[in-house]
């Protein structure tokens, strides 16, 4: 139950304030609820459930397309998250500053802002990396080791 769930998330966090504490809802309203009492994200499987069939309805190919590149080993590309630390080569540099970013053509779908700020999807080449910032990438395990090197960064 929603109950179970927010006890056992009470007593994980009272264990520690770093872990990372991923919560089952059985409802919506309880989502709120669970992060509220100290986990880091709460799911609800039927709600996410639901989102992807209906996806799966209306846009068959850009569901087909995220599923496998996010569950296939056959797809050469992934999705990633490189966390730009304060001593990164990249902080404060324009994106069409940075070689890799040209050369490589290494995409950058979205930045988040530093302390899990917004999100800036298809951010233009001018766009400023700020120090804490989360670049979300598309690209090819050789193109991800490249970046988190370049970036300072590990996977």
């Amino acid at each position: 139950t929603d109950a179970d769930t927010t006890y056992a998330t009470l007593t994980a966090r009272s264990l520690g304030r770093d872990l990372v504490i991923i919560a089952r809802a059985r409802t919506v309203d309880s989502k709120n609820k669970l992060v509220r009492a100290g986990a880091t994200r709460a799911v609800n499987p039927q709600l996410i459930g639901g989102r992807r069939m209906a996806s799966f309805a209306l846009h068959a190919d850009v569901a087909e397309f995220l599923d496998g590149v996010m569950h296939s080993d056959a797809v050469d590309h992934e999705f990633e998250q490189v966390r730009v630390p304060p001593e990164s080569p990249f902080a404060g540099k324009r994106l069409a500053d940075i070689e890799m970013f040209r050369e490589m053509h290494v995409p950058v779908l979205a930045i988040r802002a530093p302390q899990h700020g917004e999100f800036l999807t298809n951010p233009p080449r001018a766009t400023v990396i700020e120090p804490g910032a989360t670049l979300i990438l598309l690209a090819s395990s050789e193109q991800i080791a490249a970046v988190h090197e370049a970036a300072g960064t590990t996977p």
